[in-house]
């Protein structure tokens, strides 16, 4: 089962079937507003919000195991996880009030056709509260699709103008460096090109502050200090996430976007320079 939410074809699972989530749940919630809204539309459209809403919870529970197995491999968005992780449920719970609501509006019809009956307490009731429970989910799905489009994409389209500025203006810096280090001593080199041996002794936090840019990006995450020069170019969201962290102490947002486990942990442990100092 695992294998049936994680690849399919070569691609992952969760982009392929997160779009009908996105889609399928919010217009079938949107429409079960209008048909307990205005009666009018209830024959004919009563019965399409209820199986649209069924079809979109199914797909929310599709998107959410397949956004874990995905996770595994890629790391954890936690915002985009968390909204996600939610949702399937209050659709679920949406489509179970919006059935209740379905049996006892055909129950009220075939009354009407012999006597004028009202809609009772019951019918309402539920209805009200499917309608409470649609805006919810509405909203949640705007927040789910909204936090996994800056995963995906934050950082890849506002860069590209900015990208070959700062590599034109990165590229003059070693060389300068490189003719003091040729002709007097072999230490400016060094100083450029940090080992976790060679900067145990200077890893502070002062340390880390010089290092804010592009071309030599260090920061310190739970305790630790990375050179993260060479991922700022090879991130898969981007530069700018990793472009953010650089001269700082980017714990808190390295943890909100990957959480505590999963394969960026395993990543940021491959730049690791050494302990932060006091």
């Amino acid at each position: 089962m695992d294998s049936l939410f994680d690849v399919v074809a070569g691609l992952p699972v969760h982009p392929l079937v997160v779009h009908f989530a996105v889609v399928i749940l919010p217009l079938a919630a949107l429409l079960q507003i209008a048909v307990v809204l205005i009666r009018g539309l209830r024959a004919r459209w009563a019965t399409l919000a209820l199986l649209g809403l069924a079809a979109g919870t199914v797909a929310a529970f599709a998107s959410k195991e397949s956004g874990e197995k995905l996770a595994e491999r890629m790391g954890l968005p936690q915002t985009h996880a968390t909204w996600g992780s939610i949702l399937p449920f209050i659709a679920a719970v949406l489509t179970v009030v919006a059935l209740v609501w379905w049996v006892l509006q055909r129950r009220l019809s075939s009354r009407r056709s012999v006597t004028q009956q009202p809609a009772g307490l019951p019918q309402q009731t539920a209805g009200a509260l499917s309608a409470v429970l649609a805006v919810g989910v509405v909203g949640l799905t705007i927040l789910v699709g909204h936090s996994g489009a800056v995963s995906a994409w934050a950082g890849r389209i506002d860069d590209s103008a900015t990208t070959p500025a700062t590599t034109a203006s990165a590229t003059p810096a070693p060389a300068a460096s490189a003719a003091p280090a040729a002709s007097s001593s072999s230490s400016p080199a060094a100083s450029t090109t940090p080992t976790a041996n060679s900067t145990t002794d200077a890893l502070t936090m002062a340390a880390v502050q010089k290092h804010n840019t592009a071309s030599s990006c260090w920061s310190a995450i739970n305790g630790n200090v990375y050179d993260l020069t060479a991922w700022v170019s090879a991130h898969p969201g981007g530069a700018s996430p990793i472009k953010s962290l650089c001269g700082t102490d980017g714990t808190a947002a390295f943890t909100a976007q990957h959480g505590h486990g999963g394969r960026a942990v395993n990543q940021l442990a491959t730049f690791n320079l050494g302990k932060l100092a006091a």
